[in-house]
């Protein structure tokens, strides 16, 4: 008797909830949005064992970090744009607890910056996109002296 009351329960908020649902899902299947968003990596292997010159961005990233949508994604965006040519950047999605544990990474979003192997910095839910480019700069202006 249970599992009927509960399909019973289920059938009735779903009909009861489908005018607001459904233009929900009709809007975000019309605009787009939604869907997951691609990245374009400049870097193909493990951003970690990377020996060229440039300094690697690393950006951690989930759907769900409200911190990566509401700004983290745009700065990051806005840099690669910038910095095309001059630094690497690398999206990771945060998909698994292993995959944070390789960065070291404790919360979502995180960007981190590699050079010569080493880390360079470290910026959690990233909100101010003049401290990355500070680091950037600085960095590629060490690059430049060596």
């Amino acid at each position: 008797m249970t599992i009927r009351l509960n399909r019973l329960v289920a059938l009735l908020l779903l009909i009861l909830l489908s005018p607001i649902v459904l233009p929900i899902w009709f809007y975000r299947w019309l605009t787009g949005t939604g869907k997951k968003p691609v990245y374009e990596n400049t870097l193909e292997d493990d951003p970690t064992s990377y020996t060229g010159e440039r300094p690697v961005v690393v950006a951690l990233w989930a759907t769900w970090a409200s911190v990566w949508l509401a700004a983290t994604e745009q700065i990051v965006v806005n840099l690669h744009q910038k910095f095309a040519g001059r630094c690497e950047f690398v999206y990771v999605e945060a998909t698994s607890r292993g995959l944070l544990e390789k960065y070291g990474a404790d919360v979502v979003p995180t960007v981190i910056v590699f050079q010569n192997c080493q880390e360079v910095g470290r910026f959690v839910n990233l909100l101010d996109g003049a401290v990355l480019e500070r680091c950037l700069e600085e960095r590629l202006a060490m690059a430049g002296a060596e």
